[in-house]
């Protein structure tokens, strides 16, 4: 069950989605950092990392949304995509929220309190990526598909 927004036959979402997930995880070691240095470049850079990570994630809702979109999906695998749009919506605009406070108040004690939520948001919404790929079959070509190739022959037990 493959949606829409795709390049040569591959989903777009899945290429996209690893940039803010390593961008928001890696705000949350640069505070670590900056919490154990007290070195400045440590707090410039988790806020550099966050705004991309919300230039990157703002692109990967783009194409996920045109998956969920277009997409053929129902019941169970419907509410887990829905579970994962709402979270990385809310994700977004904790992230969002947090760039902003860090720029009108650098090293603020609540910046790092969203940091923390927003990164355990991250977890979560890629575990409900993980359910849509791996259990849902979201984004899987079939192996009879005509662009993979014919029938894929498993080896025996």
């Amino acid at each position: 069950m493959q949606g829409a927004a795709a390049f040569l036959h591959h989903p777009i979402h899945p290429m996209l989605v690893a940039f803010p997930i390593a961008f928001f995880l890696g705000s949350l070691g640069a505070d670590a950092l900056f919490l154990g240095s007290r070195k400045e470049f440590w707090r410039k850079c988790a806020l550099a990392l966050i705004g991309f990570g919300i230039l990157g994630g703002l692109a990967a809702a783009i194409a996920g949304l045109v998956d969920f979109r277009t997409a053929p999906m129902t019941g169970a695998t419907f509410d887990a995509a829905t579970d994962h749009r709402n979270i990385n919506f809310a994700l977004l605009a904790l992230f969002a929220a947090n760039f902003a406070l860090r720029w009108r108040k650098p090293g603020h004690w609540f910046g790092y309190l969203l940091t923390l939520a927003g990164c355990a948001m991250v977890l979560c919404s890629g575990w409900l990526g993980g359910e849509l790929v791996f259990r849902h079959e979201v984004g899987v070509a079939l192996a009879d598909a005509p662009w993979a190739g014919g029938t894929v022959a498993l080896p025996a037990p």
